[in-house]
């Protein structure tokens, strides 16, 4: 069922690759970072029948008991056919949504859930030793789990007054939960080329957020986690000071935790490529859901549609270190 996107249709936004020398400054146009987006209508081409995986292939979707997540879950389990774990922190939820899902495919979908809070490090603990003792092996990987205080997405600070709680609470979910998910499942993936993870990203979180072109070059420039951390701190910590905006830090919360991701996401795709399990971001745009308080343009399944392709790409395509959109015309942005 893997969609049917012509190579020469679709670029990505960064890469693990990229050179440390190339320089970005605020306005410029750095074709390292550029992204041209599938047609919705070549996103629509599918294969019926399974090609690389089976109906054993694990599957895990982060934050899947409602909104992209669920929608996610149902695209791999229902059409894809993957044996997919819905991962969530609310138990009763995520089994009411594996309940709606096995009805909407007349009991055909192979479907499980085990309760995760990505905030947790005994829950991530958990989650692996549970999911190593009853399947053995993960592939795909959907990091989906996040949040955003509301008006937040826009920058909107008239409204609601945003501290460094609330940041760290937003960095907790949105990056650290991810990238500890990540670090935690990797073990249990293959290495021929078939493992993959996917983050789902934004754009806001596009690098030209920052104000300052020495932000924009560090985080371009970010080498390890230690990088990511020590960056995130300054960022906490300009917000205690009062100061976030002057040093040229976005006035969005969960944009600045999407561009940090995007920076965990070439990282660790550089660490694994030798492995072969392709680590990459992608953007639902902006989604009527929850997180959105209903206002977005598109839908879940719609939004989805990136996440999916990237789950099921054949492993002879494999690109990592990127960062997909999907829209309604190829588009090359600055990421």
């Amino acid at each position: 069922m893997h969609m049917q996107l012509s190579k020469s249709s679709i670029s990505c936004g960064f890469h693990a690759k990229a050179s440390s020398r190339q320089k970005t400054r605020a306005g410029s146009t750095d074709r390292r970072h550029l992204t041209s987006a599938p047609t919705k209508a070549m996103a629509q081409r599918h294969v019926c029948e399974p090609t690389w995986w089976s109906r054993d292939t694990v599957a895990v979707v982060t934050g899947a008991n409602k909104g992209l997540g669920l929608e996610c879950a149902r695209q791999l389990a229902c059409e894809a056919g993957f044996l997919t774990v819905i991962a969530a922190r609310n138990e009763k939820a995520g089994r009411e949504a594996i309940k709606s899902l096995e009805q909407s495919s007349g009991g055909s979908a192979r479907l499980d859930f085990h309760p995760l809070e990505v905030t947790d490090n005994k829950s991530i603990e958990a989650f692996k030793n549970w999911l190593q003792h009853k399947y053995g092996k993960l592939t795909v990987l959907i990091n989906n789990a996040g949040i955003a205080y509301p008006g937040d997405i826009m920058g909107d600070t008239r409204e609601h007054a945003f501290g460094p709680q609330e940041a760290r609470h937003t960095l907790a979910v949105n990056l650290w939960g991810a990238a500890d998910v990540t670090e935690s499942l990797l073990p249990l993936m293959p290495t021929d080329g078939k493992g993959r993870v996917v983050m789902m990203g934004s754009r806001a979180g596009q690098v030209r957020i920052l104000g300052s072109p020495q932000l924009q070059e560090r985080f371009m420039n970010v080498s390890c986690r230690a990088d990511l951390e020590q960056l995130m701190d300054e960022w906490v910590s300009s917000i205690e000071g009062g100061q976030s905006v002057e040093q040229g830090w976005p006035k969005s919360m969960y944009g600045a935790s999407k561009l940090a991701l995007n920076s965990y996401t070439r990282v660790k795709a550089k660490e694994v490529e030798q492995q072969r399990i392709a680590v990459n971001s992608c953007t639902p745009g902006y989604c009527s859901t929850d997180l959105t308080s209903g206002r977005g343009n598109k839908s879940a399944y719609e939004g989805v549609k990136i996440a999916t392709w990237l789950a099921t790409k054949p492993p002879d395509m494999f690109e990592t270190g990127c960062f997909w959109a999907l829209e309604e015309k190829v588009q090359k942005e600055h990421f």
